[in-house]
């Protein structure tokens, strides 16, 4: 794009834009010395033919002003904003909302928008965008935001707002302040207001009629465009990020210790708007800042505690620095508002702690403060009053068993357990709606998987409740997204109850129908997508962990599962479909048998259809699994194969995974007397060996005897020189190439077969 060029036209928008009081006062109906209505103005005519094109807003049908952009194309959509721009002063504000809506509606449709106008139109629109900024209708001021969100996700160039900063950042700032209309008093008297612009964008069609604090509004959308300027101008144009953040501080430092706290609370807000974009640079401040919001989490009002303890959790990887002091000080504030009577104080802790725990280097950092934890989200759960705050509750739970901070602790998974199942019976009771009950189950699947063998004493119970939920929700009549939603919520946590169950999975679901009921959604085509997804992935973890159980219905299921795999349209569903046969596999002397060359053939069109990475690791894994129990078959189907995208595949796999993929290359190996198969791949498998450590080498003996017999293979197709220069040629890590290279003349260390798979 061209930079920016003023010419005569843009300098007297100018000027009109510094005269405003004129124009304020013509709102009012006081004179100013002309009598000439500014409607009636000519320099309003041709605008407001070009606005009279356009379609009327219709609430009911959003899409229909879409589909107009979409119809009049890029070229003609940046005409009309250009022929619209002089009513950016017109005095209705029906018809500045008109214009700003256009403005922001043509460039979220044409993302390109502005790189094919002249630089002068795009002058213009900036000029125009920038008078809307200020508009005294918040609802104009709204649509400006939403411009300049557009213009961060689709432009390149920052030429045509750099040199507005000093005048753009104010005014997105003095937006972030709060009005009158947007506070609603709760019963304590005290002012609440939802902080997360994101979640509130989201979900704003759905929840208006339960929360007015949720609406989308100009506050949020200012502080959206502030959050999508930074990352914008960081990523995309540093050569102006010095100027948008020196100018950021500027009205953070004059507005953060002001005696209104709605000031107070803006500079807050915008310090947590740029903590992403300039995460780095704001490193120097964060000493004076951080403990400042701590302090803040105290405040007498609750909309400057929300948004204290929501910007602080934005700078939790430099607060979880190793040595940072600060790190405990911040926590113990934020578990203290769990208690804090004020609802949406609570929804900002529980939000906040979700994004410290995921911050970089958390688990050393709050470690010693997780019972504290597990103690303040079990409180939190019991009273949690909607859906909304169990939610957030739950996503923390959840991060806090991903993230493995209860790896050590049985007591606080215990505890956390327990809260989960009284929520559960508070809500059978009550006889609440399934869409309460969906983050609970989401959040229970972390924890079980998790707690491992922890849960057995829950495990009856959460088998009970989970297998009636599946059952109630396929049998109601109104299978609408919610009751497949709770469906499929309810496989994935008997899912991970299998996970961290295994072999004791078997005697709590012998006497159950689940095994029935989940290989007969698995041959179900008339389900949603999510539901038949979680039943494959739920065949497969009974095929791994009682497989006796799922035997008898092989006939039924893998028929389905290979056509899936080898042809489906999702590959979500073919991913899990060949998962599940890759958990058959190790069985495949058995009821697998009969379809061992089916399979074989499935996983030849998956490497031949080049899938995504993560269904090709999947069949990797697989393939590596048939070639174990079945190697010639493995070699005369494969044989043709890029073994090399096997490795690669599959070389950040978990452990078990990987050492399948290797011991099936090592299987097809020895079947190969020439060998010639693999040597192309030799460079990727030591790649695939160098995933392993030292450590995995010991601690699972056919991992390092498969590595062994490969590293046989190379040195059989290498000069001798080249085999001592192979740690670097390959290359294998030299602890990695030293301990294998010790072992390769033990013939015991090769072929003592005995583990079984």
């Amino acid at each position: 794009m061209n930079n920016r060029v003023l010419d005569t036209n843009i300098k007297i928008k100018a000027a009109r834009r510094v005269d405003r009081s004129d124009l304020h006062f013509a709102r009012m109906g006081v004179g100013t010395g002309d009598d000439t209505s500014l409607a009636d103005s000519p320099h309003y005519a041709s605008a407001l033919r070009a606005l009279e094109t356009l379609p009327v807003t219709d609430d009911d049908n959003p899409d229909g002003n879409i589909n107009f952009y979409e119809q009049l194309g890029s070229v003609d959509c940046g005409r009309l904003c250009a022929g619209l721009t002089p009513l950016q002063d017109y005095p209705e504000d029906d018809v500045r909302l008109r214009v700003a809506r256009c403005l922001a509606l043509c460039l979220s449709v044409h993302h390109r928008l502005l790189c094919i106008q002249p630089a002068a139109t795009v002058s213009a629109i900036v000029d125009c965008v920038l008078v809307f900024l200020a508009d005294d209708e918040r609802e104009v001021a709204q649509e400006a935001c939403e411009w300049l969100i557009s213009f961060s996700e689709t432009t390149t160039d920052a030429a045509p707002l750099a040199e507005h900063f000093d005048e753009m950042l104010p005014r997105l700032q003095h937006l972030t302040v709060f009005t009158e209309d947007m506070i609603w008093v709760n019963d304590a008297g005290d002012a609440e207001e939802v902080i997360s612009w994101q979640d509130s964008r989201e979900n704003e069609s759905e929840s208006e009629d339960e929360d007015p604090s949720a609406e989308w509004n100009g506050r949020k959308a200012a502080a959206a465009a502030y959050d999508a300027l930074s990352e914008f101008v960081q990523a995309r144009a540093p050569e102006h990020a010095e100027a948008f953040l020196r100018t950021t501080l500027e009205l953070i430092s004059r507005r953060l210790h002001s005696q209104d706290w709605l000031e107070v609370e803006s500079a807050i807000l915008i310090t947590g708007a740029i903590a992403c974009a300039f995460k780095t640079e704001m490193e120097p401040t964060l000493p004076s800042i951080v403990p400042f919001l701590v302090e803040c989490m105290a405040h007498e009002k609750s909309l400057v505690r929300s948004i204290a303890c929501w910007t602080t959790s934005r700078y939790g990887d430099w607060i979880c620095q190793p040595g940072n002091d600060l790190a405990s000080a911040v926590l113990s504030r934020v578990l203290e508002l769990f208690q804090n009577p004020v609802i949406q104080v609570r929804l900002a802790a529980s939000a906040s702690l979700s994004n410290l725990l995921e911050s970089e280097g958390a688990v050393e950092a709050f470690a010693p403060l997780v019972p504290t934890m597990a103690e303040s989200l079990a409180v939190a759960m019991s009273c949690a009053e909607n859906t909304k705050n169990l939610t957030c509750v739950c996503d923390a739970i959840a991060t806090l068993a991903e993230r493995g901070f209860l790896k050590d602790h049985q007591d606080c998974s215990e505890l956390l357990l327990s809260s989960f199942m009284d929520q559960w019976a508070i809500i059978e009771e009550r006889g609440d709606g399934l869409e309460r009950l969906l983050p609970l189950l989401e959040a229970l699947s972390e924890l079980v998987q998790s707690a491992g063998l922890t849960c057995i004493p829950f495990a009856q119970g959460l088998h009970e409740k989970g297998i009636s939920l599946v059952e109630v929700s396929l049998s109601s009549n109104t299978h609408d997204d919610n009751t497949s939603e709770s469906a499929a919520a309810a496989l994935d946590l008997l899912s991970s109850l299998s996970e961290a169950l295994g072999e004791n999975t078997l005697q709590f679901i012998s006497e159950t129908p689940i095994v029935t009921l989940v290989c007969g959604l698995v041959s179900a085509e008339d389900i949603q997508t999510d539901v038949r997804l979680a039943a494959f992935a739920l065949v497969g973890d009974y095929a791994r962990d009682c497989y006796e159980d799922i035997a008898p219905f092989l006939a039924e299921v893998v028929p389905v599962l290979l056509t899936v795999g080898a042809r489906g349209d999702d590959d979500r569903l073919r991913q899990n479909a060949i998962w599940a046969l890759g958990e058959m596999t190790p069985h495949s002397g058995e009821g697998l048998a009969p379809f061992t060359e089916d399979l074989a053939e499935c996983l030849r069109s998956v490497f031949h259809s080049h899938s995504q990475r993560a269904l090709y690791g999947t069949a990797a894994v697989t393939a590596g699994r048939l070639a174990i129990k079945h190697p010639q078959v493995a070699m005369s189907s494969f044989i043709s194969l890029d073994f090399a995208q096997w490795c690669v595949a599959v070389s950040k796999a978990e452990i078990k995974e990987a050492q399948h993929c290797l011991e099936g290359l090592s299987a097809i190996a020895n079947c190969d007397d020439e060998s010639e198969s693999l040597s192309p791949a030799m460079p990727h498998i030591a790649l695939l060996i160098n995933s392993f450590t030292e450590e995995n080498f010991e601690e699972h003996p056919r991992v390092r005897r498969a590595a062994l017999k490969l590293m046989r293979l190379l040195k059989l197709k290498l000069h001798p020189d080249e085999w001592c220069a192979a740690p670097t040629a390959l290359p294998l890590r030299e602890g990695v190439f030293a301990q294998l290279h010790a072992l390769l003349d033990d013939d015991h260390e090769l072929f003592n077969d005995e583990d079984d798979l």
